[in-house]
């Protein structure tokens, strides 16, 4: 372009270069004539280096000349600088021009990377119909479409029939998404359909698609809903445990005043069966003995004082167990192990029939305030169903304290209860209310049996 406007300049002065040099040619050529004119007769003329006109004339034209010169000279500088301006705003466009390739080279290199990755279907159908681009995704499903017409490649009419319906509205201006379930090889698949149209201003050239698997989706979903029926199904059932556990809370407390009842029944039929009959006796003798020494019969008022002795050791003996059964003053005075020990000895004496052993590895110290009345009742509950219902030979108590684990084991190797009893008894106040006791203090608490074989109670705190 630049070697094009130098020549074109050097033209145009070259052109007015051949018109001042005909110009001059022509004043020498004129000068020369007029003495050659002079010499056919005619009168010679003046000279033309005597005339100031014609040196005017001359200088005139050397003037005229020298601009036309000057101002060649000036309009190609200027004509050069338009011309490198011009050449450097054409190279900066072609470097632009350059930049624009390279990045459409680059955009269009990532989108084949980005469709070729896209770990979906991704195709293009142009206006005849045909399939005109498609990703190595599509390619694997469906082999290579390129050139072809979907109901060349979907032979399932229902899902033919769903896909040209797709198409049609695409082609039609319109969005389209939904879900779409076929079969592919003999597999059940479920796709995310999205089709958009390509627009080149108002016409449409072809449509643009992709289609999604969402059968992870879809698997996702059936074990959600597999997963919330099943934890509806626990919530129902853990709601029908509390309102039944409920019942049984509700009923607890008639069970407390039955058993207070009991209790007070027991008290009142102890203290009038033996008590209260050993004092009617005792009050008889000593009233007898009175009578016997009004009448002066002193051996026999002595004597039947002497019967009396024994009868109140009965009496007091009595007493202490009732009154041991409700609370021994020995466990506020000596501890729970001392008592724990002193109980079996009882027991033991109450049950002969009932081999007690006990075993204690803690020390008193060791012992919550809180806990000592409560593993005492325990104790005296466990023992005093062993008395009732084991038939047990044979009884043993641990009561230990390991890595800070407190412990209270009975064990017998009695008739032990059949599941069915069982089940009915661990719901009976004895069990309930020893349960009640651990478990209210922190503890856990555990009734096991077996048919012929005994029962283990157990009862832990974490101290």
């Amino acid at each position: 372009m630049q070697s094009k406007s130098k020549q074109l300049a050097h033209e145009e002065y070259c052109r007015w270069f051949w018109m001042i040099s005909r110009l001059l040619i022509s004043i020498v050529f004129f000068s020369i004539a007029r003495p050659l004119y002079a010499l056919d007769g005619h009168p010679e003329p003046e000279s033309l280096f005597a005339n100031r006109e014609f040196w005017i004339v001359v200088l005139l034209g050397l003037s005229v000349a020298l601009l036309v010169v000057l101002g060649m000279f000036a309009w190609n500088r200027s004509l050069k600088s338009l011309v490198n301006l011009r050449t450097q705003e054409l190279r900066r466009q072609l470097a632009e021009r350059k930049r624009a390739e390279e990045a459409f080279r680059e955009s269009q290199s990532l989108l084949s990377t980005m469709i070729e990755s896209a770990p979906f279907d991704f195709w293009a159908i142009g206006r005849d119909g045909r399939y005109i681009l498609v990703n190595s995704v599509s390619v694997e499903r469906y082999g290579d479409i390129v050139g072809k017409k979907p109901e060349e490649i979907c032979h399932d009419p229902d899902m033919l029939a769903i896909w040209q319906e797709n198409n049609r509205r695409a082609f039609g201006g319109e969005l389209v998404k939904g879900d779409v379930k076929f079969t592919l090889a003999g597999v059940e698949r479920f796709f995310h359909n999205i089709i958009a149209p390509i627009r080149d201003g108002d016409q449409i050239k072809g449509i643009l698609g992709v289609n999604i698997d969402i059968a992870e989706r879809m698997r996702m979903e059936e074990e959600l809903r597999q997963a919330r029926d099943e934890l509806e199904l626990r919530v129902r059932e853990r709601t029908a445990e509390l309102e039944k556990a409920n019942e049984e809370l509700r009923g607890f407390p008639s069970m407390l005043i039955a058993a207070q009842e009991e209790e007070r029944k027991r008290l009142g039929a102890e203290l009038h069966d033996s008590v209260g009959q050993t004092i009617v006796a005792v009050k008889l003798w000593v009233e007898a003995a009175i009578m016997a020494k009004d009448e002066g019969q002193l051996n026999e008022a002595l004597g039947k004082l002497k019967s009396v002795a024994p009868t109140l050791g009965n009496a007091i003996r009595e007493i202490r167990v009732i009154y041991t059964g409700l609370r021994p003053t020995m466990l506020d005075n000596l501890g729970l192990v001392a008592t724990l020990r002193w109980f079996c000895k009882e027991f033991e004496k109450l049950h002969p029939e009932h081999v007690m052993n006990l075993e204690t590895t803690i020390e008193e110290k060791d012992i919550p305030e809180e806990l000592k009345v409560v593993i005492f009742r325990i104790a005296q509950e466990s023992l005093n169903n062993v008395a009732k219902h084991s038939k047990a030979g044979r009884v043993t108590v641990t009561f230990s304290n390991t890595a800070g684990k407190i412990e209270l084991m009975v064990t017998d190797n009695g008739m032990g209860m059949d599941p069915i009893i069982q089940a009915n008894t661990v719901r009976s106040l004895g069990l309930a209310s020893m349960r009640e006791r651990a478990e209210t203090t922190g503890g856990s608490f555990s009734a096991e049996s077996t048919p012929g074989q005994g029962t283990t109670i157990r009862a832990c705190w974490q101290v």
